[in-house]
C-alpha cells in the first residue's frame, strides 16, 4: 500500500511538473498563474500547494529538472584514473550540454527565463542558485574523481568550474540564444579543442 502511495504521489507531481513547464514557456514567470498550472494539470488548487506552496518554489523545481536531465544524460562520475578518461568525460559533459541546451524547445526556454530574470528577482534567484550550481557541482564531481586518483591536482572548487563551463556555455548564448536563426550548436573538433585547453590549465599529479 505504502508503495502504491509513493507512486501515485511521484505521477501526481510529474502530472503538476508537466503543466508547469508549458505554463512558463507559454507565459513566462510574471504571466504564468497558479490558476493555469491547476487548469492544465487538472488537479485542485490544494494539491497544487500540497506539493509546492508558491509559484516560486514551483518554478525553482521546473528550472531544476530542466537543469537535471542533464545529470541524468552524463551518469555519476566514476573513478578517473587517467587524463585520457578525464577528457572523454569532459568532452561528453560539453556534448551533453550543447545538445540539451542548443535545442530549439530549450532555447525558447532560455529566452523566457532570462527575460523574466532581469524583472523578477525570485526568478533571477531561482537561476543563480539552479543553473550555475548543477553545472558547477557536477564538474567538480568529476575534477574531484580525478584528483582522487591522483591524475590532477586538487582544482580549486567553483572557480575552476568556471573556466570549463564558461567556454561551454558561451556557444549557448552566442549560437543559440543570440543567433540569427536556428541555434548553431560547435562540433565535436571544436568541443575537443575546448576541452584541450581546459586540461592544459590542470596541474598534472605526475604523468599517468
Amino acid at each position: 500500500m505504502a508503495r502504491v502511495t509513493v507512486d501515485r504521489a511521484a505521477a501526481k507531481r510529474a502530472q503538476i511538473t508537466k503543466a508547469a513547464r508549458e505554463v512558463f514557456l507559454e507565459r513566462g514567470y510574471a504571466g504564468a498563474s497558479m490558476d493555469a498550472v491547476t487548469a492544465l494539470a487538472g488537479v485542485s488548487k490544494q494539491t497544487l500547494y500540497s506539493y509546492f506552496p508558491s509559484k516560486g518554489e514551483l518554478f525553482a523545481d521546473f528550472l531544476d529538472g530542466e537543469v537535471g536531465h542533464l545529470r541524468v544524460d552524463i551518469g555519476s562520475p566514476s573513478p578517473i584514473t587517467s587524463t585520457a578518461q578525464l577528457r572523454s568525460t569532459l568532452l561528453a559533459v560539453a556534448t551533453a550540454l550543447v545538445s540539451r541546451f542548443m535545442r530549439d524547445d530549450t532555447i525558447s526556454l532560455l529566452r523566457v527565463v532570462l527575460g523574466d530574470a532581469y524583472r523578477v528577482p525570485e526568478v533571477r534567484d531561482a537561476v543563480r542558485q539552479v543553473i550555475p550550481n548543477q553545472l558547477f557541482a557536477l564538474i567538480e564531481a568529476i575534477l574531484a574523481a580525478a584528483a582522487a586518483e591522483g591524475v590532477i591536482e586538487p582544482p580549486q572548487p567553483g572557480l575552476t568550474a568556471r573556466m570549463f563551463i564558461g567556454p561551454v556555455v558561451s556557444f549557448v548564448v552566442l549560437d543559440g540564444l543570440l543567433a540569427d536563426g536556428p541555434p548553431r550548436a560547435p562540433d565535436a573538433h571544436t568541443l575537443g579543442f575546448v576541452v584541450d585547453a581546459f586540461l592544459a590549465t590542470l596541474a598534472p599529479a605526475g604523468d599517468r
